[in-house]
């Protein structure tokens, strides 16, 4: 079995209807039967946009506030997945996978 590894974020993930031809890659490839791994990183200006209000607020967290900033992307992260895998792109897809 093929491998195919697809990475989107940024601008190719910063909408709905992005989001959705994204799903349609990963279901293109899924159906020629490769093994798709798909990478995505944050929506256009979630990470820079996340910083910025952080820094407003104080320019002194602790780590432990840091580290519920950088959860608070990762959760993004999570809901572009689920938006994936109800665009059709997640047949067989998991949060692992």
């Amino acid at each position: 079995m093929k491998i195919v590894v697809l990475k989107f974020g940024g601008t190719s993930v910063g909408s709905i209807e992005k989001i959705k031809k994204v799903a349609e890659i990963i279901s293109y490839h899924k159906k020629k039967n490769y093994k798709v791994i798909v990478v995505s990183s944050a929506m256009s200006g979630v990470t820079n946009d996340l910083i910025r209000k952080s820094m407003a607020i104080s320019d002194n967290f602790s780590e432990e506030e840091w580290k519920n900033l950088y959860k608070l992307s990762e959760d993004t992260f999570v809901e572009e997945s689920e938006s994936l895998k109800q665009g059709g792109a997640g047949a067989g897809l998991t949060d692992n996978d």
